[in-house]
Formats: structure tokens, C-alpha cells, sequence
């Protein structure tokens, strides 16, 4: 395929390759966010946990320089394809998961995932600014709605992997004998050290070939989908001509950490990564994996996918409306209130349909903020938004990091006053960065205005 800068950007081009992009995410991560669901209850809990961890701590130690090293070199079309691989060479590692092999393909993964994402964010803010500047609509409120769009097609992948996991699984798991074993130490008093195993932990080895083979078979879609279908975005020339060598651009990377507000964002872009890490490891396990069982996993799951993307939709067409402002306000107070549900849920005593109740919620939740603070990075930093990126993704990666560390030794309500913590002091470093953001584009519109009373 050609570049879209080869022809003029139109409405139907620019949604093409946004839709292009986010079906290669629907396959690929409809085969990784389900296996990723199940890990720390298909496998040994440690194990589980370790791999996990190992995929964010090479994920962190990548971001600064992959990322910036591909796109320079490749491309952000073909970084996006070369990064797929190694999710599908996990999968294959699952086909053998002893510490040695899951460990060195979650490494791999770690490698490939920060290029994956810091190529998404870059390629996507570029075509809404774009397509934005073509039309002579506002930058921002694009950004945003494209993002939106996205993760809609994302949080599908959510839906369709657990669809089939659950299908999968269900009929292989060796239930228990007997009356069913009603456990009182799940949800927020959950400590992995001193409970080991889920209601039905057991499943059948040619279940797992025929699920991880299916997986498979997803993430190579994923990978010609974007080969084929997606078209090439090139650089945009800076305004003296001379594009960046590759070390500059790294360095563009490291320099962007005296802008204060990169700091003032990092706990917030934390916690994006330590509440999706609880979702995936210890909602699963704590809450539906012991209290249900692992084949249960899938069903709760899909709430969360579901939910989640019908929720992107929903907030690409209210943002233009609303703002960031009021929705990152909207999820603080939700998530919240969530958390403190969720000290106080005694998973024994409640009906089973607050499994899907909550786990819709947080898939709305996730949503916000999934949508919001990426579409905040493209909108402060537009105009270094490759390392902009990298530093999402950075600190993103260290709460995944510092989430499975810790998720062998910390009992789960712990962890909820954690995430509560890093929440409130998130949210209050980002109304800094809003304010400011705010009060720069008011003087920039009176210098607007005061240049063209000059001219008249």
C-alpha cells in the first residue's frame, strides 16, 4: 500500500486505516488479553504472576529506545507488524509453559509490546490531526473521538477471546466431587500466599492446545491484516527541513523528562497500568477464579470487554460535549466507589450476577481511561508525541510492573488501598496539567486576537 500523504485526506481514507488498525488489534488481542486473563489461574499462581511480571519489566526497560529506534527505522506501519510476532510467540511458549520457556517469550513480549503501542498512540494521533487539519475541525476533539474508535474495536478483542475461551474450556474442567465447596477467604481478603488453588483448577492438556491454536490463528490475521490492508504514514519533515537521526530522536525522548508535566501525569498514567493489572490478575483470580472456578473466567470477562468498548463509543460521541475534564472526574468518583464495593464484597454471601456487574463496571472505567489519558498525551504533547507516547507507555508498564511484583505477597485488599492512593494523587496531578493546558490556550487565543486588531 501507498502513504496516505500520496493523496489527499479525506473522511473515508482516514477512517479506513483507523478501522485497519484497530481489527489488527481485535484479533491480536483477542487471542493475548484472554490468555492474559487466564495465566494466573491456568498456570501454577507464581508462575503466572512472574510471567505477567516479566512482560511489563521489559516492556518498561524498552520504552525509551525501541520504540523511537523502529518507527525511525521501519516505520510505524511495519513496527506494528514486526511487534505482533512476538505476541504470537508467547502463545506458542504456552504450548510448553515450564518457567524457562514462559519466561524468555514474556521477555520477548516486553520487547515488542512498548514499539506495538507507542506505534498505535503515534499513528493514530497523526491521522486524526490529519484529517482534523483537513476538515478545519478542532484538533483536539478529534484526537479524542479517534482514540474512542479504537479502543471500541479493541475491547471487542476482550469479548471475542473470552467468548472463546469459555466455550473451550467449559466442557474439559474436572469438577470437584461432591457438594460444591462454598469458600469464604475470596475477593478483598484473597492472600495467594496462603490460598493456592481456585474451585476447579484442572484442566485437560488437549483443551489448552485446541484454545492456544485458535489464538494463534488470530494473531497471524492480526499480522496480515495490518501488512496488507494498512497504509504506510510518512514522517512529517520538521520545519527546517532535517529530519531527526535516530539518536535525537531517543534523546527527544529523555528531554521531554524536564517538562513537569510529564510528572505531574505519571501517577494517573500509573494507575492506568496498576487497575488494569488487577483486572487481569486478581479480579480473575481472586474474586471469579476462586469463588467459581476457572471456566467462569471467560463469561466475567466478556461484561468487561463488552462494556468497555460499547462504552468507547459512547464517550467518542459525549467527549465534544462534555470534555475530558468532567469524564476523568466522572471515573474518579466511580472507580471509588468501586473499590470500596469491592473491600466490602463478600463473594460467598452476594448473588453471582455482581460478578458481571462489577466487572462491567470496571470495563467502563477502563474505558475512560484507556480513551482519555491517551488522547491527553496527544493533545498536550502534539507536537512531540512519539516520545510523549514513550513515556505513556513507560510509566503505564512500571504499574503493570509494580502490580505483579507484588501480586504473590500482598492480600488483594492491600492492593485495593493501593490503587485508591495512587488514584487520588493521579487525578489531582492531571487537574494541575488541565489547568495549565487550559489557561495556555486562552493566552495564546488573546495574542490571536490582539494580532488581528493590529491588522485591522
Amino acid at each position: 500500500m501507498g502513504s496516505i500523504e500520496d493523496e489527499p485526506v479525506t473522511a473515508l481514507r482516514s477512517y479506513k486505516n483507523l478501522t485497519v488498525v484497530g481489527l489488527g488489534y481485535l484479533f491480536l488481542f483477542s487471542a493475548f488479553a484472554s490468555l492474559q486473563n487466564l495465566t494466573t489461574s491456568l498456570h501454577d499462581p507464581r508462575l503466572g504472576f512472574a510471567s505477567l511480571c516479566t512482560i511489563y519489566v521489559f516492556f518498561l526497560s524498552s520504552c525509551l529506545v525501541i520504540p523511537n529506534i523502529l518507527i525511525k527505522k521501519i516505520g510505524a506501519k511495519y513496527t506494528l507488524a514486526v511487534s505482533m510476532v512476538g505476541f504470537v510467540l508467547f502463545t506458542l511458549a504456552n504450548y510448553y509453559p515450564t518457567w524457562a520457556t514462559l519466561l524468555i517469550a514474556s521477555g520477548i513480549l516486553g520487547l515488542c509490546a512498548a514499539p506495538l503501542w507507542t506505534a498505535q498512540a503515534s499513528y493514530t494521533t497523526t491521522l486524526a490531526i490529519n484529517y482534523a487539519e483537513s476538515a478545519k475541525l478542532e484538533k483536539d476533539a478529534v484526537i479524542s473521538k479517534f482514540f474512542c474508535i479504537f479502543y471500541l474495536l479493541f475491547q471487542c478483542g476482550q469479548v471475542i477471546g473470552n467468548v472463546i475461551s469459555s466455550l473451550v474450556l467449559k466442557p474439559n474442567v474436572v469438577e470437584t466431587n461432591g457438594t460444591d465447596i462454598i469458600r469464604t477467604d475470596c475477593g478483598a481478603s484473597y492472600c495467594p500466599l496462603t490460598n493456592t488453588s481456585s474451585k476447579s483448577d484442572t484442566v485437560e492438556k488437549s483443551t489448552v492446545i485446541t484454545l492456544l491454536s485458535i489464538y494463534i490463528a488470530f494473531g497471524a490475521l492480526a499480522i496480515a491484516c495490518i501488512v496488507f490492508l494498512l497504509d504506510k504514514i510518512k514522517p512529517k519533515k520538521s520545519e527546517s527541513g532535517v529530519e531527526p537521526s535516530t539518536l535525537e530522536s531517543i534523546l527527544a525522548t529523555v528531554k521531554l523528562m524536564k517538562d513537569y508535566r510529564i510528572w505531574l501525569l505519571v501517577p494517573l498514567t500509573m494507575f492506568t497500568g496498576l487497575e488494569q493489572a488487577f483486572a487481569f490478575g486478581d479480579l480473575t483470580n481472586a474474586f471469579v477464579s476462586c469463588h467459581m472456578g476457572i471456566e467462569k473466567v471467560g463469561f466475567i470477562m466478556i461484561c468487561f470487554g463488552a462494556v468497555g468498548g460499547m462504552a468507547s463509543l459512547a464517550i467518542g460521541l459525549l467527549v465534544k460535549y462534555t470534555g475530558t475534564f468532567a469524564l476523568m472526574m466522572f471515573g474518579t468518583v466511580l472507580h471509588l466507589c468501586v473499590f470500596v464495593w469491592c473491600l466490602l464484597w463478600k463473594t460467598h454471601v452476594h448473588p453471582e450476577i455482581m460478578f458481571f456487574v462489577t466487572a462491567g463496571i470496571w470495563g467502563l472505567l477502563d474505558s475512560i481511561w484507556a480513551t482519555q489519558v491517551n488522547a491527553l498525551y496527544g493533545i498536550i504533547f502534539s507536537e512531540n508525541k512519539d516520545p510523549a507516547f514513550a513515556h505513556f507507555k513507560l510509566w503505564q508498564s512500571l504499574g503493570f510492573v509494580i502490580s505483579f511484583a507484588y501480586g504473590t505477597h500482598l492480600c488483594t485488599s492491600i492492593k485495593i488501598y493501593v490503587l485508591i492512593v495512587v488514584l487520588i494523587v493521579g487525578i489531582l496531578g492531571y487537574c494541575i496539567v488541565e489547568y495549565k493546558h487550559r489557561q495556555g490556550k486562552r493566552t495564546l487565543q488573546v495574542i490571536t486576537n490582539d494580532e488581528e486588531l493590529k491588522r485591522i
